[in-house]
C-alpha cells in the first residue's frame, strides 16, 4: 500500500509540475504576464484565500509601504532585532514608525518582530542556560509589547553553525528547542493576561544540514509557522558554478529546490499546515560565465554569485536588454538571464505564482518573501495572490 501511495504522489506531482511549468514557459517566451481580475476580499481588507502572505521588511532599507499592497498581505516581519549582552533590542531601528503607520491604516495585517538574521550573534550564548533564555525571552516580549507587534520570529542562522563568525555550540540543537519552549510559554502567558493571540514563528535554511541542525518534531508543537528560506540555493558565495537560487524543483538530480526542502522538513516532523514556502524578490548575478551548457546554466563563473539585484532593476537593466536573453528551465520552474558572459538567477511573476499554487495544492500555510522593498512594482506580490487563488 505504501508503494502504491508513493507512486500516486510522485505521478501527481510530476503532472502538476509539468502542466504548471509548460504554461509558465509559454507566457514567458511570449512576454506575457497575465494577472486575474480583482479578487474578492474579506471585509477586514485582507486576502480571502485563507493562506499566509508574509513579507520580511528590512529596517535598513527604509521600506515605503504601498497601500495597494495591503489587500495581498497578511503578515509583515520587521527585520531585524539583534541580541546585545543577551538581551533582544531594536535600538538601532530608524524606520519602525513606517510600519506602525501602515498597520494603523491596515489593521488586518499582523506584524511580527524578527530576531537575528545572517551574521547576528548571541543566540548560542543566550540559549545555553536557563538564565540566558529567560533574559532573552523577557527582553523579546518587552520589545514586542513596546511596538505593538503580534508575535516573534526567530531567525537563528544557524544552530550549531559558526557561519559569518557567530558563536556556536554542539548543544545548540537541543538549546534551540529549549529557547522556543520558553518563548512559547512567555507568549502564552502574555496572551493569558490580555487575551491577544501571540505568534511564534521561525525562519530556517533549506539545506539538509539545516534540517538536521534542529529538532523538528520537538519544535513543531511550539511554533505557529516555519518559514523555509527557499532562496539562496545557489550563489551567495557557496560556489563558482551558476544555478537557480530559488528553484521550485531540482533542475538536475540532486540539485537543491524548494520542493526538496519542504518535503525534507515534513518528513522530519513539521506538519504541512505550518510550513511556509519562500520567494525571492531579488536575483543573483554571476560574472565571467563560461559560454556552454544550457545558455550559461550550471557553468563555471569568475565569481561566486554574491551580487544581488532587486526585481525592478532586473526588468529594467537585464530583461531582453544589454545582450541578455531570458530563458526558462522547465525542470526547475525557474527563469534566468544570460548574455554570453553574465548569468542572472531570479524569481519572476510566473515562478512565484507556481510556488503559491504549490502552497495551496499541498496544504502549506502560505508564502513568505525576502524582501518587501526589493519589488516596488508590486508585480511579484500580485502574482503570489494569483497563485494562492489558483489562477
Amino acid at each position: 500500500m505504501y508503494i502504491l501511495k508513493q507512486f500516486w504522489f510522485e505521478w501527481r506531482t510530476q503532472i502538476q509540475k509539468a502542466s504548471g511549468c509548460l504554461l509558465s514557459a509559454m507566457l514567458l517566451l511570449q512576454g506575457i504576464v497575465a494577472f486575474p481580475a480583482q479578487t474578492a476580499y474579506a471585509s477586514s481588507g485582507g486576502p480571502s484565500h485563507g493562506r499566509m502572505v508574509s513579507a520580511y521588511a528590512f529596517d535598513a532599507k527604509a521600506p515605503n509601504f504601498a497601500d495597494r499592497d495591503a489587500r495581498y498581505l497578511t503578515h509583515i516581519k520587521w527585520a531585524f532585532a539583534l541580541i546585545e549582552n543577551g538581551r533582544v533590542t531594536g535600538a538601532h531601528w530608524r524606520h519602525i514608525d513606517k510600519l506602525a503607520a501602515y498597520k494603523r491604516k491596515h489593521p488586518h495585517i499582523k506584524t511580527i518582530v524578527a530576531v537575528g538574521g545572517w551574521g547576528a550573534d548571541g543566540f548560542s550564548q543566550a540559549a545555553a542556560t536557563h538564565e540566558g533564555r529567560q533574559r532573552f525571552v523577557t527582553s523579546a516580549i518587552e520589545l514586542m509589547q513596546r511596538h505593538g507587534f503580534d508575535g516573534i520570529d526567530i531567525d537563528w542562522e544557524y544552530p550549531g553553525v559558526s557561519a559569518a563568525g557567530i558563536a556556536s555550540s554542539k548543544d545548540d540543537k537541543q538549546n534551540f528547542t529549549l529557547l522556543l519552549r520558553d518563548l512559547r510559554r512567555g507568549l502564552d502567558a502574555q496572551t493569558a493576561r490580555d487575551g491577544k493571540k501571540r505568534l511564534l514563528t521561525i525562519a530556517v535554511g533549506a539545506s539538509p544540514s539545516n534540517v538536521n541542525g534542529i529538532e523538528c518534531a520537538a519544535i513543531a508543537p511550539l511554533v505557529d509557522y516555519v518559514n523555509v528560506m527557499t532562496y539562496d540555493l545557489a550563489g551567495a558565495g557557496a560556489g563558482t558554478r551558476t544555478g537557480h537560487h530559488a528553484a521550485m524543483y531540482p533542475s538536475r538530480p540532486g540539485d537543491p529546490s524548494a520542493h526538496t526542502a519542504l518535503e525534507t522538513y515534513e518528513r522530519a516532523g513539521i506538519p504541512r499546515r505550518k510550513l511556509v514556502i519562500g520567494a525571492a524578490f531579488y536575483g543573483r548575478l554571476w560574472r565571467g560565465v563560461e559560454n556552454g551548457g544550457r545558455n550559461g546554466l550550471h557553468q563555471t563563473a569568475a565569481d561566486r554569485g554574491t551580487t544581488t539585484i532587486n526585481y525592478p532593476s532586473i526588468m529594467r537593466n537585464y530583461f531582453n536588454t544589454n545582450g541578455y536573453r531570458v530563458y526558462w528551465d522547465d525542470g526547475a520552474c525557474a527563469p534566468y538571464l544570460y548574455n554570453g558572459e553574465n548569468f542572472v538567477s531570479f524569481d519572476n511573476p510566473e515562478s512565484v505564482r507556481i510556488k503559491a499554487r504549490y502552497a495551496r495544492s499541498r496544504g502549506l500555510a502560505g508564502v513568505m518573501f525576502w524582501e518587501y522593498s526589493l519589488d516596488s512594482s508590486g508585480d511579484l506580490l500580485k502574482a503570489i495572490d494569483a497563485g494562492l487563488n489558483n489562477r
